[in-house]
């Protein structure tokens, strides 16, 4: 039941890495280094007016920033500001950008016109992100012409217009500009039926995934694709041992749903020695990062005593887990009402059984209806 779950899931998590492309947590590995000795002489110059060292500066402490980010997960999710606490260097580097900015250098606009728009720093406002980015095409500054692209193809505060976004994209893409080639690449996936746009697509995320920096997210996410097209046959024959490797190269840098997906195949023994130790050690690694789809697995898994010793008290702890975050699911709530029922893996409780079955019941699970029935006549 749990491998037929990822498979169901596993090609909606690759189409999800687009939608919101700029929003990614980064661990660079920056040290305080990175404020050398000629720091105060480039502060100095920026409080000039010296409009290159503004956006030098703005460039240190945004590094600073992200240096200092503890969470290591490209996974698409909201990273909105919504009023959180910023980091000062980020304060500091929003800052400079802008002065820099309202003195006409378009790097800096372009800058600018990112951070409203991902709402890194600052509530989100796409207006202003359009506002900036119109600024910084004049200049043929790529990171702009990717973000009017996205901004047409969604539709955010202008209408929809996918000859426009297509034209903004495609200028990025042309120059290179790694995140316009990753649309471009996923654009070209998205034509199923096309073997040679498969074959394109193949190609564009091969360029990304060697990339020179391994941390880098575009690097990670083509990483995840190759695993993904290999798998599949997508633009290529069917490879699992290619497919099992660039799944490890993205699990490896904590992407989480790499690593469901190469404990998936570690169980199944596909382009790899079969290892329920794997298996499990990788699924572990996706469900403490967050990722329901491994702690729901891990809770199957238990439960069910499936590439593991039946272990009620670990099915207990994942499932915990997972109603903690909010999901809905009446397939979890039976587990628990089970498990309360019998007092397996935590102490026996009618009650909590009962309000369990009384879940699973009101999500239309037949069986969670006659049980919660039993238990209340």
């Amino acid at each position: 039941m749990f491998i037929k779950m990822l498979e169901d899931k596993k090609m909606s998590l690759f189409q999800t890495f687009i939608q919101k492309i700029g929003i990614v947590v980064l661990v660079l590995g920056i040290s305080g280094s990175v404020l050398a000795a000629d720091f105060k002489s480039i502060q100095a110059s920026a409080e000039s007016g010296d409009v290159n060292a503004q956006l030098e500066l703005a460039e240190r402490y945004e590094a600073l920033e992200k240096s200092n980010r503890k969470v290591v997960n490209f996974e698409p999710q909201e990273l909105y500001y919504e009023g959180k606490a910023v980091d000062e260097n980020a304060k500091e580097a929003l800052s400079w950008y802008l002065k820099a900015a309202n003195q006409g250098n378009a790097v800096a606009q372009a800058k600018v016109g990112g951070i409203y728009h991902d709402g890194r720093y600052v509530k989100l406002d796409y207006s202003k992100a359009f506002e900036w980015y119109q600024k910084a095409i004049k200049e043929n500054v790529a990171e702009a012409q990717f973000g009017l692209g996205l901004i047409y193809a969604y539709g955010n505060e202008v209408p929809k217009d996918p000859e426009k976004s297509q034209y903004w994209l495609t200028k990025a893409a042309e120059q290179n500009y790694v995140p316009a080639l990753f649309n471009l690449a996923y654009e070209y996936h998205g034509h199923y039926d096309d073997h040679e746009s498969q074959i394109k697509a193949l190609e564009l995320f091969k360029k990304m995934a060697n990339g020179d920096d391994p941390n880098d997210e575009y690097v990670v996410r083509s990483q995840y694709a190759l695993g993904s097209m290999y798998y599949d046959g997508y633009g290529t024959e069917e490879d699992y041992h290619k497919s099992a490797y660039w799944y490890q190269k993205a699990a490896e840098h904590g992407l989480t749903s790499a690593q469901t997906e190469l404990a998936r195949m570690y169980s199944r023994g596909e382009g790899v020695d079969q290892s329920h130790d794997e298996s499990i050690k990788w699924y572990k690694k996706a469900a403490n990062q967050g990722s329901l789809l491994a702690q729901t697995g891990l809770a199957m898994m238990y439960y069910d005593g499936e590439d593991v010793a039946q272990d009620y008290t670990q099915a207990f702890k994942w499932l915990n887990k997972i109603v903690e975050s909010g999901k809905d699911d009446y397939s979890i709530q039976l587990m628990l009402a089970s498990l309360y029922l019998n007092g397996d893996g935590v102490t026996q409780n009618d009650a909590e059984a009962t309000k369990w079955y009384a879940k699973a019941c009101q999500n239309g699970n037949r069986y969670g209806c006659i049980q919660y029935r039993e238990l209340t006549q």
